[in-house]
């Protein structure tokens, strides 16, 4: 039970933030479909590929930016930690409450909000310029085979809001970036130095 009050007060923490991100998703997704049809009448333009590029870019490094800033306050302000810190749950219960946030609540958050949108702006295109209906599948393909990755995703972005202090979101992706750089040279050195002279050995051999 107590999972559950942890999970109440971290919405009720961040139900601001989340209506203005909402709002901000509406807006932009909104305003621009409804441009490009006002002044194209369609045209060659896709609507649904739209409302799926929109998807992915807000799907994938909004949900990055928002794991990357689950523990700013809790963790790393000096006058919200003491709260953190005292609150009477375990530390699993803390971190799980914000992990099903991050993997759970924002994923389907996402998906029902460009769904919603797509239906309210498809319907008002159709009453006012006729516009045939284009709707967002949230069960497309493209939708389905992206949680996985966000899942991904969002368990580094998890691990770097918890290990640094500040700047998560750019430390947390250059350390990524770095991290598999170094990989894919220790890789490239292996295969050329290793692979290729016990390839060149057994050649030799076998004449």
């Amino acid at each position: 039970m107590r999972l559950l009050y942890v999970i109440k007060k971290d919405f009720m923490e961040m139900k601001r933030s989340l209506f203005i991100y909402g709002i901000t998703i509406v807006s932009i997704v909104g305003g621009l479909v409804i441009l490009q049809t006002i002044f194209s009448q369609q045209g060659n333009i896709n609507e649904v590929d739209q409302y799926s590029s929109f998807f992915a870019g807000f799907f994938f490094l909004g949900g990055a930016i928002f794991t990357s800033l689950l523990f700013n306050d809790d963790m790393f302000n000096r006058v919200k930690a003491h709260n953190f810190l005292m609150l009477p749950a375990s530390n699993e219960e803390k971190f799980l409450s914000k992990a099903l946030f991050s993997a759970i609540f924002y994923p389907i958050s996402i998906i029902l909000l460009f769904t919603l949108t797509s239906v309210v702006v498809e319907l008002l295109l159709f009453l006012v310029v006729g516009d045939p209906m284009n709707l967002f599948n949230p069960f497309q393909k493209q939708v389905i085979n992206s949680i996985p990755s966000y899942f991904v995703l969002s368990s580094l972005f998890f691990l770097g809001a918890t290990y640094f202090r500040k700047t998560h979101f750019i430390k947390t992706t250059f350390t990524s970036w770095l991290i598999l750089f170094s990989f894919v040279c220790c890789v490239d050195h292996f295969f050329k130095n290793y692979i290729s002279s016990i390839f060149s050995r057994t050649i030799i051999l076998l004449y």
